[in-house]
């Protein structure tokens, strides 16, 4: 058990992130608190969020395959979820779903012209 500075509640360690440099092993504060002073660090300063996001998108364009590995690893471990989203969106966007078949319709007749 430890005490959160932040609430001060008495929570499992489990609540806490780990951190190397204190005494236990664990951040003084609980994982919630530490969520909450993130998302308000965040909010009164934009260009850290900024900053951030360069920093993902280095990184991403530099890890291609890693990046694709895991969306790929995401979507088949998640299909179900997946399929459910996109069921819900044909239901309440019938005349894109018309517009889109038509499209592709017309897509692969002139492919099959083509070809011919």
């Amino acid at each position: 058990m430890k005490n959160c500075t932040s609430c001060k509640l008495v929570k499992y360690e489990s609540e806490f992130y780990k951190d190397a440099s204190r005494k236990d092993g664990f951040s003084n504060r609980c994982r919630e608190c530490d969520k909450k002073q993130h998302k308000k660090h965040v909010d009164e300063h934009p260009e850290y969020r900024e900053k951030q996001l360069e920093r993902i998108v280095k990184w991403s364009e530099s890890n291609k395959d890693i990046v694709r590995e895991s969306k790929k690893k995401w979507r088949e471990e998640n299909r179900e979820r997946i399929n459910a989203i996109q069921r819900e969106w044909r239901k309440n966007n019938p005349d894109k779903v018309i517009a889109q078949r038509l499209r592709d319709s017309l897509k692969n007749n002139e492919v099959l012209h083509e070809t011919v």
